[in-house]
C-alpha cells in the first residue's frame, strides 16, 4: 500500500484554499503512478478549491546547457518546451482526476512578463551584492551535486555559473507567481534554502511575495527504496 505524508505548515496547507502542485521535468516522482498519488492526496484535501500545475518546462533549459557543453541555450530552450509539451501529453488523463479546477502554467508565462527582467536583475544584484545570499545559493549548488555524487572541490566555474542562472531565474519566476497566488506549493522533494534565506531575511528592494507560498514536500511511503529518489533539483531546482 501506498501512502503520502507531508511536511510542512499544516495549519498553512490546509486552511489555503489553492494548491500549487510543481512540477518537474524528467522527475520520476512527478509521473506514472507516482503523480497518480499526489494527485489522489490532493483531492483527499476538502480545502483545495483549485489546482495550479506549476510546470517549469523552459527553466530545464539550464539543465540542458549543464549536461550538454555542445547545445546553444536557443536550443536548450527548444529542447524543454518540446519536453513540455511531451509532458502534459503523457500525463493528462491523471491530470484530469483532479477533482477541483486546474489551469497549467508553463514557466514562460512569467518569462515574457514586463516586470520580468527587473526582478531577475534585483536578484542578480543581491546575489552580488551579499555574501549571505551567495553563500546560500552556493550551499544549495553543493547539495545538488552532492547528491549526483560529485565532490564540491570538482564542480566547474561554468557549471556554478548554470546552477545560479537556474535558481536566480526561478525565484525571480516565482516571485512573480506568488504575487498573484497564495498556495500550498506541493513537491515531492525538499526546497532550497534559498527559499527560505528569501522568505526570513529579505532582499534589497525585492517584494516579499514568496511569503505566499506555503511550501509541503509530499514523502511516499510503500515504494521499494530504489523506486524512490528525492529529486529536487533534478528537473526543477538549481541545474
Amino acid at each position: 500500500m501506498i501512502t503520502i505524508t507531508t511536511k510542512g505548515i499544516k495549519e498553512k496547507i490546509f486552511s489555503n484554499e489553492s494548491a500549487v502542485l510543481a512540477v518537474s521535468l524528467h522527475n520520476p516522482n512527478l509521473a506514472g503512478d507516482r503523480l497518480k498519488y499526489i494527485i489522489d492526496w490532493i483531492n483527499q484535501k476538502e480545502n483545495f478549491k483549485r489546482c495550479y500545475v506549476d510546470l517549469s518546462d523552459t527553466l530545464y533549459r539550464h539543465n540542458y546547457m549543464l549536461t550538454d557543453v555542445n547545445i546553444s541555450e536557443e536550443d536548450a530552450l527548444l529542447k524543454a518546451k518540446m519536453q513540455g509539451d511531451k509532458w502534459l501529453d503523457r500525463h493528462k488523463v491523471i491530470l484530469d482526476r483532479l477533482n477541483v479546477p486546474f489551469y497549467i502554467i508553463r514557466w514562460d508565462k512569467w518569462r515574457i512578463r514586463p516586470e520580468y527582467e527587473e526582478i531577475l536583475n534585483l536578484y542578480r544584484k543581491n546575489y552580488d551584492t551579499f555574501e549571505s545570499f551567495r553563500k546560500c545559493i552556493h550551499d544549495d549548488i553543493s547539495k545538488f551535486f552532492s547528491r549526483k555524487g560529485v565532490d564540491g572541490y570538482h564542480v566547474l566555474p561554468k557549471e556554478i555559473r548554470h546552477c545560479t542562472n537556474y535558481l536566480l531565474e526561478e525565484l525571480a519566476c516565482h516571485t512573480l507567481m506568488y504575487e498573484e497566488i497564495k498556495a500550498a506549493t506541493i513537491y515531492p522533494g525538499s526546497q532550497p534554502s534559498c527559499y527560505k534565506f528569501v522568505k526570513e531575511k529579505g532582499l534589497v528592494d525585492l517584494p516579499n511575495a514568496l511569503d505566499n507560498m506555503y511550501y509541503t514536500r509530499v514523502i511516499f511511503h510503500g515504494l521499494k527504496k530504489e523506486m524512490y529518489s528525492d529529486l529536487t533539483f533534478e528537473g526543477k531546482k538549481a541545474a
